[in-house]
């Protein structure tokens, strides 16, 4: 049978013909013409089939059912802690994190970066059990909290509460290029950005980065996700205000919110095909706010995806550099296999609402109108085509 996948994007139609014991046709011995009139009579309803199948659907989507898996903290007899979910797996040992490991997915190839040897804190006495909170690990303490959340980014932050010094002892592969605030860092196709924020100093020597923290700084490592340029200075300026990941766990969705600067991110609404997420912040400017969605939350392809603020639709921006440098509301949005990721630049903070829902069928551009009529053209040609051919 046929097997009917259209792109709008690329405006074409691929056609694949599938060949099955149960469809071949074997016509009974009436002779050379009888036996091609019963061919063509058979071809012209698959063929048949397969118009009305892309006249009535553009794109067909099978729903996902993927979901994190943040294991809970594992204790061992030393006196040590592993964590190890979906995205980040590490080791605690007194005022240490040994072994910090990302593991990311695209287009189903799953892929394991060691970052850091050890993430070592001068002033960090655990005195409770490690614990997940909306899908981070939280490490809590009298003289600051780590938090390492499991999602395709691998984002772990430390906010310390006292005079701190910490070393990032990176793996024999990474190299970085940095800067006094903060760092690129990678190796192969990983990247990751390393971020100092607040009155603290930042240097580096080989594999090692050092942070002398003042109370209240804190640093992010951040690993780059479907957008492979570096956030790094963005976030460190204040331009990124925060991000949002959502997943599904069990049926439930769960949220992990990161918040760079002081902002609420809340999903107040959701559907496969409908989410709507509120921001609620004070800034006197611009910021922008980061999206990721996994695919068993929204099931939109780019191309029928359409994002609001307010109630306003949003027109898009050519690049995330476009957005992060806008200063009027645009947006822009990346998607592989396992996610969708969105930027959305909010030029004036209060309380926001950003909607990210499927077109609806009015609301068809033209462009994939034209690529219906040409995948239309295109059947009727093949279906020529073969009926000349058998002629």
């Amino acid at each position: 049978m046929y097997q009917i996948q259209y792109n709008p994007s690329a405006t074409f139609l691929r056609l694949r013909l599938f060949y099955y014991s149960a469809h071949i046709i074997e016509p009974p011995s009436l002779g050379e013409g009888a036996s091609s009139i019963l061919f063509k009579r058979e071809h012209m309803r698959r063929t048949l089939v397969a118009a009305l199948a892309v006249s009535a659907t553009l794109v067909v989507l099978s729903i996902g059912n993927s979901s994190a898996d943040t294991g809970d903290p594992i204790p061992h007899d030393d006196g040590s802690w592993e964590m190890c979910g979906k995205h980040v797996c590490f080791t605690l040992f007194e005022e240490a994190f040994y072994d910090y490991t990302v593991n990311t997915t695209e287009n189903g190839e799953t892929k394991s970066f060691s970052v850091f040897d050890s993430v070592h804190l001068a002033e960090y006495s655990v005195q409770s059990p490690p614990g997940v909170v909306d899908g981070a690990y939280l490490i809590d303490s009298e003289d600051g909290t780590t938090r390492a959340y499991d999602v395709p980014t691998g984002i772990m932050s430390f906010q310390t509460n006292v005079v701190n010094t910490v070393s990032f002892q990176m793996s024999g592969l990474m190299g970085g290029i940095f800067s006094e605030k903060h760092a690129v860092i990678g190796y192969e196709d990983f990247r990751g950005d390393l971020i100092l924020q607040g009155i603290g100093t930042m240097s580096w020597s080989s594999q090692q980065v050092s942070m002398q923290m003042q109370p209240g700084d804190r640093y992010y490592f951040r690993s780059n996700y479907l957008y492979t340029g570096s956030l790094a200075s963005d976030i460190a300026d204040g331009s990124i205000a925060g991000e949002l990941y959502l997943d599904a766990i069990d049926d439930n969705l769960v949220s992990s919110v990161v918040d760079y600067q002081p902002i609420d991110m809340e999903v107040q609404f959701s559907t496969d095909t409908k989410l709507e997420i509120s921001a609620d912040a004070s800034f006197q400017e611009g910021k922008t706010v980061i999206l990721t969605l996994d695919e068993s939350t929204l099931d939109v392809p780019l191309d029928e995806l359409k994002v609001e603020l307010d109630g306003r639709t949003l027109g898009g921006a050519d690049s995330v550099r476009d957005v992060l440098s806008a200063s009027g509301e645009t947006y822009y949005a990346l998607q592989n296999d396992e996610s969708t990721q969105v930027f959305v630049y909010i030029p004036h903070f209060s309380q926001r609402t950003i909607t990210i829902s499927k077109i609806g069928p009015g609301e068809i551009g033209m462009d994939v109108y034209l690529g219906a009529f040409a995948s239309m053209l295109l059947v009727v040609a093949a279906t020529t085509y073969l009926f000349r051919r058998k002629d």
